[in-house]
């Protein structure tokens, strides 16, 4: 499979990440995925699983940050905000640790969606997979 998603600089674009306007995000959290286009899905798939992962985020957190767990994702390309579109089973990322430790209620609106990037250190690689 081919994967392509939209860029600026190089980077995921702000209205994914740390500085997404309002309406992309839910209690200050980015919560709106990018789009991404898929192709040469192999013949015969199902469905598809996402993962966006920060290793980089092991020597500030001391693990990979998850950002995004999404199955059951319908073949074919991730529109943006797919957690809109009903289509798939989003899993729990990253947040939920933080929750946790600040010991605040958890909020499925944000500890089970795509949380976009917002290092607290520097500029992160993030790695997209999709199954």
């Amino acid at each position: 499979m081919q994967l392509t998603v939209p860029l600026e600089n190089g980077l995921i674009p702000d209205k994914y990440a740390k500085f997404a306007p309002a309406k992309y995000r839910t209690q200050d959290m980015p919560t709106t995925n990018f789009p991404i286009t898929i192709t040469d899905i192999p013949d015969g798939t199902q469905s598809l699983s996402i993962s966006l992962i920060d290793y980089d985020a092991i020597p500030v957190g001391g693990f990979p940050w998850i950002h995004w767990l999404a199955a059951n994702v319908p073949v074919g390309n991730v529109p943006e905000d797919l957690r809109a579109t009903g289509q798939a089973v989003s899993g729990t990322n990253s947040t939920w640790h933080f929750v946790q430790k600040c010991q605040q209620p958890a909020n499925p609106a944000i500890n089970q969606a795509y949380i976009g990037p917002m290092p607290p250190d520097t500029t992160h690689n993030y790695t997209l997979t999709v199954f």
